[in-house]
């Protein structure tokens, strides 16, 4: 095909401007223009399955240099049929096909600038659609807005009045802040868990500073969370990666798991009683989050060196802890009210009950001076047991789960919820009353590891092996035992899938006068 050329003429500017026409008219830049945009286009693709529709048009379709990608390809379509006006009949084919590009980049680029995303609920009802809601749709945006008094002053007349209401645009993308990595080489392409690679994210700008200043008010945004929850107690969220990925596949994939201990009481009861609580990875393992209730650190010791003993086969067992010394007590044959004596403590502990149905154990420890207290253990239900810490005894109750899985004449009398673990194992959290989280891993009948957990956000395993289960803490909101109602709003992790139920909160400060 013959190419067009622009005729050169002989002034500087003119010819400047001629090269600049022939560059964009170019066949080259076509090719360079249309390559770069079928590889980000695939790229989005990618971002938009793993993060969803809202993230890739935040980090891909609504940027600055993507709408620059798309520019420059509809000066390309322009300029290349521009420079051959006056059009001959047999490129009649050639111009609508360039026409109809234009028109499709210039729709793309009105409804990026003007569309808006909105919701609108239809109700099954004859009344008319005016007494429903105004008939409105809800917008999917965010937003601020200030009621600023129509004069400045401060009376309460004036203070009483409905003013202007001032509509502040707030661009504050799909994830929390917070989980946005700064330039570095190491996280260009690459995040710690539970955090964002810098590319493409950290090209994306988000409306953090001050968004209105005039007549003496300022608004200013600190920090934003997508998602939110007000908690009571204490929360963690912590990534786990394993074998199987959240979506079900094979892969290792960084799962979110969120746990909390609030604080409870007891029937009829004064006192705060913290409880914990459980989750289930993609694996089918459990994560389990308590609460050392005492400030002693014996129930730390307890926690990480109470250990069964391997015999073969495994028997179910009791292993107590007091004043640094380890007792194991078999309980197979342990009848209620059968009294063990720890050593020279001067304690005894005695069965009061045993619940076979539960796995369960409820022990009463008495020291020699008429005092006494009262133990509870589960086998599988950790989170709910309760220690006896004003007498210094901390236990642990462990039973192979994996064999009573297999025991169908015993299983038929076991509650369901009483085997939570089953088979895939257990990894125990306890935080100590200084702040500190500690693990345990527990694959019946087997006690494979123990430890502290990093509190920095990196990776840790829970066992020594190649490609072992790891975990990092992302966030924890320690449980205060002084103060174990007191309220506090976490950022929750970014889910792929949104509910509509999420809570977005901005953190703002907000000055006037």
């Amino acid at each position: 095909m013959h190419d067009p050329r622009v005729v050169s003429p002989k002034s500087l500017p003119l010819r400047l401007l001629s090269a600049v026409i022939r560059f964009l008219a170019s066949l080259r830049l076509a090719v360079v223009t249309l390559t770069a945009l079928i590889v980000v286009l695939a790229w989005a693709t990618f971002i938009e399955q793993a993060y969803g529709s809202a993230a890739s048009r935040f980090g891909v379709y609504r940027t600055g240099w993507f709408a620059g990608l798309g520019a420059l390809l509809g000066l390309n379509v322009f300029f290349a049929a521009a420079v051959r006006f006056p059009w001959k009949r047999h490129q009649t084919g050639f111009v609508i096909t360039h026409a109809g590009i234009l028109v499709l980049l210039t729709g793309s680029m009105l409804s990026a600038l003007h569309g808006i995303d909105a919701q609108m609920r239809i109700y099954e009802t004859d009344r008319p659609r005016a007494d429903l809601l105004g008939g409105l749709a809800f917008e999917d945006t965010l937003h601020f807005e200030l009621t600023l008094p129509d004069s400045a002053s401060t009376t309460q007349a004036s203070a009483d009045r409905v003013g202007r209401v001032v509509r502040i645009p707030f661009q504050c993308g799909p994830f929390n802040w917070r989980d946005y990595h700064a330039f570095s080489l190491r996280h260009i392409f690459s995040a710690d868990p539970g955090r964002l690679p810098w590319f493409p994210w950290g090209l994306r700008s988000v409306d953090k500073g001050v968004l209105y200043d005039q007549g003496g008010v300022r608004l200013e945004v600190l920090d934003y969370y997508s998602d939110s929850l007000e908690v009571s107690g204490g929360y963690l969220c912590i990534y786990a990666e394993t074998d199987r990925s959240p979506d079900g596949g094979a892969a290792r994939a960084w799962e979110p798991v969120e746990l909390e201990i609030t604080p409870g009481r007891q029937p009829g009861g004064q006192s705060v009683v913290p409880v914990g609580s459980r989750a289930t990875l993609a694996d089918g393992t459990n994560v389990t989050f308590a609460l050392a209730a005492t400030k002693s650190s014996d129930e730390v010791r307890a926690f990480l060196e109470s250990r069964p003993q391997a015999d073969e086969p495994f028997q179910d067992q009791l292993v107590l802890f007091c004043r640094g010394v380890r007792y194991v007590v078999p309980t197979e044959g342990w009848k209620q009210g059968s009294k063990i004596s720890l050593g020279n403590t001067g304690l005894t502990v005695t069965l009061a009950e045993r619940e076979d149905r539960l796995l369960a154990m409820e022990l009463m420890v008495e020291d020699g001076a008429g005092n006494a207290e009262e133990m509870l253990l589960f086998a599988d239900r950790p989170e709910f047991n309760r220690q006896a810490g004003r007498l210094g005894v901390f236990g642990s109750y462990w039973v192979d789960t994996a064999a009573v899985s297999q025991d169908f004449n015993r299983l038929a009398d076991i509650h369901p919820q009483a085997l939570a673990g089953g088979t895939q194992g257990r990894v125990d959290l306890l935080q100590s009353a200084d702040g500190k989280l500690y693990f345990r891993y527990w694959k019946a009948p087997r006690f494979v590891a123990a430890g502290a957990v990093p509190l920095d956000g990196s990776p840790f395993q829970v066992e020594d092996r190649r490609n072992a289960m790891r975990f990092a803490v992302r966030t924890l909101l320690p449980y205060d035992i002084d103060r174990p109602e007191r309220k506090a709003v976490v950022p929750r992790p970014f889910r792929k899938r949104r509910t509509g139920m999420e809570q977005p909160r901005a953190f703002v400060r907000l000055t006037a006068g």
